[in-house]
């Protein structure tokens, strides 16, 4: 079953879209949510925390990464105004970390 985050914050303007912040659980071969939304414009917020393991997190889409990191680890990065044609699912796999799609 896939689970999907559902974003917080507030909105900016339709034009420069919704701040959305997510927080992402690494573990064993999986990460927790599977799949978050986003759309054209929003500036996203992405913590990811890793419970166990060594993890990093890359979103080749837009340039992001963070370092790797070791169990009990948590770091955060952000894109802004994520520059798309439409909305996009970030989907998670065991051996990468983010696409969209």
């Amino acid at each position: 079953m896939t689970e999907e985050a559902s974003p917080s914050g507030a909105a900016m303007g339709e034009a420069e879209g919704e701040v959305k912040e997510f927080t992402v659980e690494a573990s064993s071969f999986k990460f927790n949510p599977a799949t978050i939304t986003v759309n054209k414009g929003d500036t996203v917020k992405i913590t990811l925390t890793n419970k166990g393991g060594f993890h990093d997190f890359i979103i080749d889409e837009f340039n992001a990464k963070t370092k790797q990191l070791q169990a009990g680890q948590s770091e955060t990065m952000l894109i802004k105004q994520v520059r798309l044609n439409t909305t996009a699912q970030l989907v998670t796999t065991a051996s990468r970390a983010w696409s969209a799609s």
